[in-house]
Order: C-alpha cells, then structure tokens, then sequence
C-alpha cells in the first residue's frame, strides 16, 4: 500500500511540475515518516553515505573543464581539428 502512495505522490508532484530531485526526495521523506521502520538518525547517515563517493566528486570538475573550454575557445577548435582528421569519413 505504501508502495502505491509512494508511486502516486511522486507523479503528482512531477505532474505540479516540481523538479524531479525534489519530487523523489519529498516522496521519498514521506515514505520513510510513514513507514516507520527506519531511525530518523538514519537518515541524514544514509544520505551522506550515498554522496560521499570519490568518482562523483569528477562530475563537477567536468563541468567546470566543459565551461572553461567553451569560454576559451578551445572546444571549437578541438572539433575543428577532429573534422579536418576524419571529417571524409562518413559515420
């Protein structure tokens, strides 16, 4: 049953149009106060647990790299130079 709220509340806030992060977190908060088998102490735990992961720790190092080789130019001519090496190729 709690499954079925759970499903049914993050549909409808995704149908309010509200992020998708925020509508699992809320569904997901909800399910766990009215589930009741989980410590509230476990919470924020769990949920530093899932972000304290050395690879993600690249994905924002990767954005800042894509917007500084935009900003400087280098991303045009780095395609520019893969067109002039395989740009007869087809596929």
């Amino acid at each position: 049953m709690l499954d079925l709220l759970l499903f049914s509340l993050f549909i409808l806030l995704v149908g309010l149009t509200v992020p998708i992060g925020y509508a699992l977190g809320i569904a997901a908060a909800i399910w766990i106060i009215l589930d009741g088998t989980t410590p509230f102490i476990l919470i924020p735990q769990r949920m530093y647990a899932g972000i304290d992961s050395f690879p993600l720790i690249a994905i924002p190092f990767f954005i800042l790299a894509g917007k500084i080789m935009a900003t400087g130019g280098i991303s045009d001519r780095l395609i520019r130079f893969a067109s002039v090496l395989v740009g007869m190729l087809k596929g």
